[in-house]
């Protein structure tokens, strides 16, 4: 039998072979629900499977993970003052920051007050590009209140320059090691698309849209008979986010069709995007996997974000425990 000063002994070796584990705790979550995108390697869909394809798209080699939902505009109104507090020269009617649901109720001059339009406070956000970059920064910096913050962490915003006709270049590929970014085509087409048991179990393929479905999406109100998105129809611009909850892409996504159309990173001139926003009457072919859309950079009409993110490290006190556990009790005989 082991003594107590034998077990505390192994489990200071036990802790010594984990420091990666005790160091590395994982990206926060913010408040966000996320979904983890596993099946690393998986198969990418090529034109063989979609014809409209010019190259193949939805390959990922590492497991990540997205929000089940589109920032809101509650959770953009953080940022949007976080911003304008260390940027207090920001133009009032600058609506790459504010989007369409977020305004300057003050009456003082020099003083800003950000309200977000009644009912509008779980809708989803519309920003710029670029100030969904800056999002992210603040966030892999964690939320730190300096100008830096925003400018640089995954993209270095000194380096966007506008090129005089709608255009833009920069960076737009997020840095290696950044804890969070904006999805690129391959990992947003592989989370709203690509199901690892989509021709039985463990025989993987695509869906033609984001729902599971290899049907156009049907318009109407959340609770009608039959509707699966608020695209397709005059619907109006403050449904929250998860309006439709049984509509779930293989992952657990929310909302790929209808609310804004999303960004996505890893671009050229135009800021690529994804998914279709509410009352699109263009959604029958921009739901598709095998469409891109895109949009100026310092443009927001109807277009918000997804998050992505790095997967957090295994809980290092469940593997702490676990040792200790397997060191009290030691290797279990099989009973023949």
């Amino acid at each position: 039998m082991r003594t107590l000063p034998a077990l505390v002994s192994a489990a200071i070796a036990w802790l010594a072979a984990v420091p990666a584990l005790v160091a590395q705790p994982g990206p926060p979550d913010y408040g966000y629900t996320w979904k983890t995108i596993g099946d690393p390697g998986n198969v990418a869909a090529t034109q063989a499977d979609f014809y409209h394809l010019e190259f193949p798209v939805g390959r990922v080699d590492y497991t990540y993970r997205m929000t089940q939902t589109e920032v809101t505009n509650t959770q953009w109104l953080e940022f949007v003052n976080a911003y304008s507090s260390v940027h207090p020269d920001v133009s009032r009617n600058d609506f790459g920051l504010t989007g369409a649901f977020i305004f300057d109720a003050s009456t003082e001059p020099g003083r800003v007050d950000w309200q977000i339009l009644p009912d509008a406070e779980n809708a989803a956000a519309t920003m710029s590009w670029l100030y969904a970059a800056r999002y992210v920064n603040w966030l892999q910096n964690g939320k730190s209140m300096t100008p830096a913050a925003f400018e640089s962490g995954v993209y270095d915003m000194s380096t966007f320059h506008n090129n005089g006709d709608f255009t833009w270049r920069g960076n737009t590929t997020r840095a290696a090691g950044a804890s969070f970014w904006i999805p690129s085509f391959d990992e947003w087409t592989k989370a709203m698309h690509f199901d690892p048991n989509r021709y039985g179990p463990n025989q993987p393929g695509y869906w033609l849209y984001e729902n599971s479905s290899d049907s156009l999406p049907v318009g109407g109100l959340p609770g009608t008979p039959g509707a699966q998105t608020s695209a397709y129809h005059d619907a109006p611009y403050l449904l929250p986010v998860g309006a439709y909850p049984d509509q779930q892409s293989p992952w657990g996504l929310l909302d790929g069709s209808g609310g804004v159309a999303e960004y996505l990173d890893g671009w050229h001139n135009f800021a690529f995007t994804r998914g279709t926003f509410i009352g699109s009457d263009t959604a029958y072919f921009t739901d598709r996997l095998d469409f891109i859309d895109y949009i100026s950079a310092d443009d927001q009409f109807l277009t918000g974000l997804r998050l992505a993110s790095a997967v957090p490290a295994p809980g290092t006190m469940g593997v702490t425990f676990l040792g200790l556990a397997m060191l009290v009790q030691g290797p279990r005989r099989r009973v023949s």
